[in-house]
């Protein structure tokens, strides 16, 4: 598993300090005074005393990425870790001097060293200030901070060197080098180490009903991580969404995260895992409904359709009169109502979008064609019903729908269609009703 996955990019900043690696040891130009002490080289937690300088690697951690008091996110390089060092320095003679620079702290290892970066303060996975040490130091004066080292991640030993000014071979008329040093062992198992497991979705949905969307991740090292990443839908038609979260991830275990989205259109409804380039899809199937019942599905209109009404006549008004017209088979009569709750302008079904199905053949609205105002008397009263193909916000939409079918049809034999596009010419929203 590539640890390097776990870290989201959109929020990470390269740290400006970071140098790589080098060939050969800087020196500092602060002014060396004195021979080197006998104990120049230790382990974590050991003190050395160098020219009258006291310099103390209190602790070490390793991590793939900072965290910064102002929220800024570090990411190590590719295929290398961060190894955080605590430093504390003191002049313990009694001349003013200069304290160590962090730019003459290396980590050596593999034949290579590694300069030092400072943050300016951090937050995760340690907190406290960036390395810092002054000039014209007197007597006691101390001071330290973190220093940060990008290595190959799998680094198993490392040494922290420290050169100030002088010349390592010096002659006995000669200032000597002062220098320190101290052995790391590292355990890159204890780094985080996440990676994708799955990403679960249902195969099929029918519209206005939640696509659950479960991501497992996986975590093989030896400490806790919260990853950052994100779930972008492509909705049918070609729109899209991203939700953005984060997963806590324990050692050596999994966790998963659940988000839903709303499918409004028929269609491919494809899921893809941010980083990880994982995607699957979902088919969207049309919402089922019963005569009668109210359907509310956020985002579309709520509409409210009657149980059907099969006659072989009706009357209707009109500027001339009332009249009786007599069919050649049947008529199937619904009341339809679309009313839009939300606060925005919405796609709403016209007649022409509207087709009753029955005993395999489909049919289409038909007209109200007995003169000017003409509307429904008897067995349903009402105007036609129709819009425009959308209904503002707040408003109401009522009228009746008209169906001339053979007169061998039953209610039980009916299946009204809806479907309209939804604002998308390659995407509908598709609702059908029956018994």
């Amino acid at each position: 598993m590539n640890r390097r996955t776990l870290l989201q990019a959109t929020t990470t900043v390269p740290l400006a300090l970071v140098a790589g690696c080098t060939s050969s040891s800087d020196t500092d130009d602060a002014d060396g005074n004195g021979e080197n002490d006998a104990e120049s080289q230790g382990d974590v937690g050991l003190t050395i005393e160098t020219g009258g300088v006291e310099l103390t690697l209190a602790n070490v951690e390793l991590a793939l990425e900072l965290e910064t008091d102002d929220g800024e996110r570090h990411e190590s390089n590719e295929g290398e870790m961060w190894v955080l060092a605590n430093v504390a320095v003191a002049n313990r003679s009694e001349e003013t001097q200069d304290l160590p620079r962090a730019e003459n702290f290396k980590l050596v290892t593999g034949g290579e060293q590694y300069d030092s970066a400072v943050p300016s303060s951090l937050a995760a996975p340690v907190s406290g200030e960036g390395y810092d040490a002054p000039t014209d130091a007197r007597q006691d004066v101390s001071a330290g901070g973190w220093l940060a080292f990008s290595i190959p991640d799998a680094t198993e030993s490392a040494t922290l060197s420290w050169a100030g000014a002088g010349d390592s071979e010096a002659d006995e008329d000669e200032v000597a080098r002062d220098e320190a040093s101290w052995d790391l062992s590292l355990d890159p198992a204890e780094l985080p180490d996440v990676g994708f497991l799955e990403l679960n979705l249902p195969e099929t949905v029918a519209i206005g009903d939640e696509i659950a969307a479960e991501v497992v991740l996986e975590n093989a090292g030896g400490t806790e991580y919260t990853v950052e990443t994100a779930l972008e839908a492509e909705r049918p038609g070609g729109s899209t969404d991203t939700k953005s979260f984060e997963v806590t991830v324990p050692a050596e275990d999994t966790a998963s995260a659940q988000h839903s989205f709303t499918p409004l259109m028929t269609g491919s409804f494809t899921v893809t895992l941010g980083e990880y380039s994982v995607s699957k899809s979902v088919e969207v199937t049309p919402l089922t409904a019963a005569f009668g019942e109210t359907v509310a599905v956020d985002g579309l209109p709520q509409i409210t359709i009657s149980d059907p009404i099969v006659t072989d006549s009706f009357e209707a008004d009109s500027y001339y009169g009332t009249e009786t017209v007599q069919a050649d088979g049947s008529f199937v009569f619904f009341e339809f109502e679309v009313q839009n709750t939300s606060r925005n302008r919405l796609s709403a079904p016209r007649s022409s979008d509207l087709d009753l199905s029955a005993n395999g053949s489909v049919y289409d609205t038909a007209s109200l064609d007995v003169g000017i105002s003409a509307s429904y008397v008897d067995p349903i009263e009402g105007g036609e019903y129709g819009t425009y193909g959308t209904i503002g916000a707040g408003e109401t939409v009522a009228g009746v729908l008209r169906f001339d079918v053979p007169s061998s049809t039953a209610p039980a034999d009916l299946e009204l269609l809806g479907e309209w596009s939804n604002g998308y010419a390659s995407a509908e929203t598709s609702i059908h009703w029956s018994q």
